[in-house]
């Protein structure tokens, strides 16, 4: 009775060779296809496509993350002060923020002199 209904569920009668397979997956149509909406990038004349950020500016923006990251995972909420939800970063070099900055943030003091890529805060009071 099973095999009536054989029509009716799209089941394949025979196994599918790799060969096949590969031909299908990796088909001359598919092995080279232009790339378009390519630029370069101002910073660093890299060329990337358009919609993303280019990969050597995305690792200089990875290694100041990671390091904020660092500095914040070191923070034990649990010693001494309540945990905060705001961070306030301050590089090195920098002058101190005005206290309304500053009012109810962690500080994060960064080592390194401040990017000019990194996005200067307002520091108005």
């Amino acid at each position: 009775m099973i095999e009536d209904f054989s029509i009716v569920f799209g089941v394949p009668k025979y196994r599918t060779s790799k060969p096949k397979k590969v031909t299908r997956k990796f088909s001359f149509t598919r092995l080279l296809q232009p790339i378009d909406n390519l630029v370069t990038c101002p910073t660093c004349s890299n060329i990337h496509p358009s919609d993303t950020i280019c990969n050597a500016c995305y690792a200089k923006i990875h290694a100041l993350t990671t390091e904020i990251k660092k500095k914040m995972m070191n923070y034990n909420p649990y010693v001494g002060e309540k945990q905060d939800k705001e961070v306030f970063v301050r590089f090195k070099g920098e002058p101190e923020a005005p206290a309304a900055v500053v009012k109810g943030k962690r500080v994060l003091e960064i080592d390194s002199e401040r990017p000019t890529w990194f996005k200067k805060l307002t520091l108005k009071e």
